[in-house]
């Protein structure tokens, strides 16, 4: 067996050696000479198990470094206004119909493979030879608590409909973060499946890109707010150069950027975190400033108690229309595009005895499972405005993740509803319980 620069049983030796492909590309760490040219899909998660980690394809049931209870998995992801988002869903393996409805979740090859996961994602770029490509995450992945239920709870679906023999029958809509795919074989042959006669396409497990994009923006930002580095991405710099204001005093920031912080101005937190950014950005580079605008991200201000408790909840960028609201699908809603589009900055700042100094910077986009919560919130709005039951909007309390309340000049700044009765212009807020404990905690 060849001497490996890792140590197969240890998953922590494994990631190590692999985060030296963080920002570099497979080339270069192969010789050219020993390289022999490889065909078919997963051209990169192929080179990547011969040349680097030094062990022979496979597709095998079990995980691919079985010492170490380690899988690895390979994807592809773009750059959009300064998030990833992953190219494709991530396919963990193939269905059989005949062993699954034999199985428990915890005993599932499914769950083998998900448990403990080795990312290593690179930007993909057309027509690129996968050698060259560029790498940007690599983090061993180990699924929350709340990922668990939910991936279960998707599992335990698509096993019930095995098992009543509507194999058939399903389709990626029925689920939330696993789904069963179709392998988009051409001519692909259909498959016997238990207690029913009608065959069924074949299907694979895959972990849809809207999770994965959330999953890999995670691993992507907190090793760059873990390391500090200034690199040759803005973000990254971004974050070195406010770094350089942490826990300095809100009237010292204020001095520094000539900025007026009197009492009366009542946006002057914010003015004030938008003008450190923006100072900050003039100190990396003179174009800093206009490729921040390309990404897109929402600042948001927050202030913390000396007990450190958020103080206030925090509104979403637009009041509703109840008219539109009505008519929308959660698909196409405008509370579901900005929880999976909008990215945030969030800059808080802790009162102390001597008053507001810098505490945290956070850059953060919500994770999947807590829009699958803002969900409710959405569709028990739209029930209470088809009842004309305003007093029954979601509160505060109704839900972890957000609510609804009024976002109006005054109580007279009002709209007219579907059913011809008016409210006070209202937009959806994320809760101040949660930007606590899941973004300043966290």
């Amino acid at each position: 067996m060849k001497n490996k620069h890792y140590d197969e049983t240890s998953a922590q030796s494994i990631e190590l050696y692999a985060k030296q492909l963080k920002n570099k590309r497979l080339i270069d760490f192969i010789e050219k000479p020993k390289i022999n040219r490889l065909s078919g899909k997963g051209q990169f998660g192929q080179y990547l198990e011969k040349y680097f980690f030094e062990y022979d394809l496979n597709n095998k049931k079990g995980v691919d470094f079985e010492k170490a209870n380690l899988e690895l998995k390979t994807g592809g992801v773009h750059f959009r206004k300064g998030t990833l988002v992953s190219k494709e869903r991530l396919s963990i393996g193939f269905i059989n119909f005949s062993e699954i409805i034999n199985e428990t979740f915890y005993s599932s090859t499914l769950w083998k493979k998900l448990k403990n996961t080795l990312l290593v994602y690179y930007e993909y770029k057309k027509d690129q030879n996968p050698l060259y490509y560029k790498i940007r995450v690599v983090g061993i992945h180990q699924l929350s608590k709340e990922d668990i239920n939910q991936i279960k709870k998707d599992w335990e679906l698509i096993k019930t409909k095995v098992l009543e023999g509507k194999a058939h029958l399903i389709s990626g809509g029925d689920t939330e973060f696993l789904e069963a795919s179709t392998t988009g074989s051409k001519n692909q042959k259909l498959l016997t499946q238990p207690n029913n006669a009608k065959k069924a396409k074949p299907r694979r497990f895959a972990l849809k890109p809207r999770y994965m994009t959330s999953v890999l923006n995670q691993i992507y930002f907190n090793n760059i707010i873990a390391s500090g580095d200034v690199n040759l991405e803005l973000l990254e710099s971004l974050i070195g150069k406010l770094k350089n204001f942490h826990g300095k005093s809100f009237e010292e920031i204020s001095s520094t950027l000539f900025m007026d912080t009197s009492d009366n101005n009542k946006a002057r937190y914010s003015t004030i975190s938008r003008s450190l950014v923006t100072h900050c950005l003039h100190q990396i580079d003179p174009n800093a400033a206009k490729n921040w605008e390309k990404y897109d991200y929402k600042i948001k201000t927050v202030r913390v108690s000396k007990s450190r408790t958020v103080k206030e909840s925090v509104p979403l960028p637009a009041r509703f229309d109840p008219k539109k609201l009505v008519h929308e699908s959660w698909e196409a809603s405008k509370l579901n595009e900005c929880l999976e589009n909008d990215k945030y900055l969030f800059i808080f700042w802790r009162e102390t005895e001597n008053g507001l100094i810098l505490d945290k910077i956070v850059f953060w986009n919500m994770p999947t499972q807590d829009i699958l919560e803002a969900k409710k919130v959405w569709h028990k709005t739209i029930d209470c405005l088809n009842k004309d039951d305003l007093g029954n909007l979601p509160k505060i309390k109704d839900n972890r993740v957000c609510h609804v309340r009024p976002k109006a000049r005054d109580s007279k700044d009002t709209i007219t509803t579907h059913l011809g009765t008016r409210m006070v212009k209202s937009t959806f807020w994320i809760n101040a319980s949660y930007i606590r404990d899941s973004i300043y905690n966290n």
